[in-house]
């Protein structure tokens, strides 16, 4: 027997808080904020979740 499965078949997207994470150089030393000194630069990054997850499978009796 074969079947077809998709799983979030409507692509709902869960509500996430962005992530954040610090910037560093190429050699990977944290970059400070030139305005503040006592903080380093950081970047948000866009937290989406959720996808369209089809599966086909084989169901073998014996």
């Amino acid at each position: 027997m074969f079947y077809v499965d998709v799983q979030n078949v409507f692509n709902f997207k869960a509500e996430q808080p962005d992530i954040l994470l610090q910037q560093t150089d190429e050699a990977g030393i944290p970059l400070i904020d030139p305005e503040d000194s006592s903080r380093y630069l950081l970047k948000y990054v866009n937290a989406d979740s959720g996808t369209v997850l089809p599966t086909l499978g084989i169901i073998i009796e014996i």
